[in-house]
């Protein structure tokens, strides 16, 4: 089995709007499925909670293997690694994102800074004109390249 690495922090917040995008990635940095979403409106933190399940979702669905997320979002990690309250409004996320990361021992959760993971604020981007679904890009977007190989450099 080999850990894919997905960047779990393309979120933008756009007049009411949220959408997340992400890129998953081989252990060689090499792009394997990207993807975007159209997310209802909610705040910076929550989206960024909601765009690592979805990414979580993907990757099952898709059948790759063990899962390495990195996320800018110190909140949103501490928010997933912390106890909420049970009436936290996004508890049913935050339960099935544990389990991946406690209980299946699937998924890693790491800190990343923001200028590693550019092409995810883009596949973000293209998230906001999409429907409520979940759209997968199997190859690099021209428009994405060049922030995709900078990004890829990085890692």
């Amino acid at each position: 089995m080999h850990t894919l690495s997905l960047g779990a922090d393309g979120c933008v917040w756009n007049f009411q709007h949220v959408a997340c995008g992400r890129v998953v990635r081989d252990t060689k940095g090499n792009w394997m499925m990207g993807f975007h979403k159209n997310l209802r409106a909610c705040s910076v933190t929550n989206v960024k909670i909601l765009a690592i399940k979805v990414g979580i979702e993907v990757c099952q669905d898709l059948n790759l293997g063990k899962i390495s997320i990195h996320s800018n979002s110190i909140e949103a990690i501490n928010t997933l690694r912390r106890d909420n309250p049970l009436d936290h409004h996004l508890r049913d996320a935050i339960d099935y994102i544990r389990d991946q990361l406690f209980l299946m021992h699937d998924v890693e959760l790491h800190h990343s800074h923001r200028d590693i993971i550019r092409c995810m604020d883009f596949m973000a981007r293209q998230g906001h004109n999409g429907p409520p679904t979940t759209t997968l890009v199997p190859h690099v977007l021209v428009n994405c390249l060049s922030m995709y190989l900078e990004d890829k450099n990085h890692l």
